[in-house]
């Protein structure tokens, strides 16, 4: 009996040393993901039509990309992880 509790309170330890070490690491992670909205700075958005080289299809679906990737960028400043 006394065995069977030192193999579990020895493996209880070792299951809290492994969650700290990923807490720390998820720590580390979340502090590199804030360091990068410092340093990420966008490139103004291209407001210039979309001319007649492009079919109407084409056109559409280039002014769809731009609105999203607008929105996504909104979404990224919101959170901090752009400027």
């Amino acid at each position: 009996m006394a065995k069977d509790i030192t193999d579990v309170t020895g493996r209880v330890q070792d299951v809290e040393a492994e969650t700290a070490g990923r807490l720390s690491q998820t720590t580390q992670d979340a502090r590199y993901v804030n360091e990068l909205g410092t340093k990420i700075t966008m490139t103004a958005a291209n407001a210039s039509t979309v001319d007649a080289t492009y079919d109407a299809n084409e056109a559409a679906v280039i002014n769809n990309l731009r609105v999203r990737l607008g929105e996504v960028e909104g979404v990224l400043r919101s959170a901090g992880l752009i400027n």
